[in-house]
């Protein structure tokens, strides 16, 4: 009988001594033994007895093999009997490993120093919440099987977000121009609206000109009854919702008013 396909997996025995697989692996148990038994008053006592079980645990079981590159993923218990920030000590230990390889930690990337392009290794080490269960540390790494430049390789990173400097260089810069592009849209929107203000500023100051202001989703709407060189006097007759006059706000009481006519329109 034909069984469901599976992923090759990887001795543990074959990964170089530097590998953030097997940084992440040691951690996962490193942190599971200091956090076992962590919340009994016997800790003491208690937690040397739990964690023994637990020596063997490095190097059990094997990697995910990819094309051109190892895999794996390791979650762990963060108890928050332990007064200490884990997932922080496990994000300085892949750090500090990047740097010993000559490399410069970008986000989950660690990047050749010298060739920004480069990666050495990925390693996402992230906080999960679970409800009604504890609060997990997952580590996630890809490295590379063999040389770093494998199709298999930079496909696999590329699956997790990895661009080249210059791809990252033509979103940024498109970003950039969709940015520019949105403010001078604004601009010209707003510049309209003033030009359309100005045009309407001598009608609306004549007597009984109607005029209406939208604020909060709701609009405002009156006559003109005088003016100044600089206010409007205006009696504030209705409020309803914006886009549905029917819909007349409870409470409103009718009022006289003197302000600015910026803000108010022709209506």
């Amino acid at each position: 009988m034909a069984g469901c396909a599976q992923t090759p997996k990887q001795s543990l025995d074959t990964l170089p001594p530097d590998s953030a697989i097997q940084l992440i692996r040691d951690l996962s148990v490193k942190q599971t033994r200091e956090t076992a038994g962590a919340n009994n008053p016997l800790d003491s006592m208690f937690r040397p007895i739990i964690a023994a079980p637990m020596q063997g645990l490095r190097a059990s079981g094997g990697v995910s093999a990819g094309d051109g590159f190892v895999s794996d993923i390791q979650s762990w218990c963060e108890n928050p009997a332990i007064k200490r920030n884990l997932l922080q000590e496990a994000t300085a230990e892949v750090q500090a490993l990047c740097e010993r390889r000559g490399g410069k930690q970008q986000g989950r990337f660690c990047k050749d120093a010298n060739d920004q392009d480069v990666v050495l290794f990925s390693a996402s080490v992230v906080r999960r919440q679970e409800a009604g269960g504890c609060d997990r540390i997952q580590g996630a790494v890809i490295e590379p099987a063999g040389v770093r430049n494998h199709p298999g390789y930079v496909a696999a990173l590329r699956r997790v977000g990895y661009m080249t400097l210059s791809e990252a260089k033509v979103l940024e810069d498109a970003e950039r121009a969709r940015q520019l592009a949105q403010s001078r849209k604004l601009d010209q929107l707003a510049a309209a609206d003033r030009d359309r203000h100005l045009a309407e500023l001598p009608l609306m100051r004549k007597r009984g000109t109607t005029i209406c202001r939208a604020e909060s989703g709701n609009t405002l709407k009156g006559y003109v009854e005088d003016s100044t060189d600089e206010k409007l006097q205006i009696r504030v007759a209705e409020a309803f919702r914006t886009g549905v006059p029917n819909f007349k706000l409870g409470g409103f009481q009718p009022r006289v008013i003197w302000d600015f006519p910026a803000g108010w329109r022709l209506c």
